[in-house]
């Protein structure tokens, strides 16, 4: 998802040598880290099946036990900070899960989603009126890979992932930007 995230946001900009010269010593820098044995131990070490297997049964756990709270209630939502008693993986964050969408559903309600949701990405594609079809398909791909993301990691929909969607905001602001 990174890789495929680069590669479009610099499509977007793929007009001159030096977004082609770019693009091409980024490819080969990431292609040289990847070769390396440490990474690959890391990449071997991170899809393992059974720290995958562990990872997926916490993730059930919770799901389970979020999905009821929704149901509880469903529009408006538990309230801010709302956590289940029995399954805290922090003591500093009671609130924070692996899913987070589904834990922000919990605590705001579909209505409270559906709100923060279009405060998020209205100012993102409020800027694409005056932007091709390709600026279109890039945010809401990348957009996608990030909500999809966030439903099974929780550092996916973080502040430090807000930052970096303020950057890609502060970025589209550049609209002469040159490379």
């Amino acid at each position: 998802a990174f890789i495929v995230s680069i590669f479009l946001a610099n499509l977007l900009y793929f007009k001159s040598k030096k977004s082609i010269i770019t693009l091409s010593i980024l490819s080969f820098s990431m292609f040289f880290i990847v070769l390396q044995d440490s990474v690959q131990e890391m990449i071997l070490l991170r899809f393992n099946s059974k720290t995958v297997d562990a990872s997926d049964l916490e993730r059930i756990i919770q799901q389970r036990s979020i999905y009821s709270a929704i149901n509880d209630y469903p529009l408006m939502g538990n309230g801010l900070g709302y956590y289940i008693p029995n399954l805290i993986r922090s003591d500093v964050a009671k609130y924070l899960y692996e899913l987070q969408i589904s834990a922000l559903i919990m605590q705001f309600g579909i209505l409270g989603f559906i709100i923060l949701s279009i405060i998020t990405l209205f100012p993102l594609f409020s800027q694409l009126k005056r932007k091709s079809f390709l600026w279109f398909f890039v945010y809401f791909f990348i957009i996608t890979i990030w909500l999809g993301g966030a439903m099974i990691n929780a550092i996916l929909f973080s502040s430090s992932s807000a930052l970096v969607f303020a950057l890609v905001y502060i970025y589209s602001q550049k609209t002469d930007l040159k490379i």
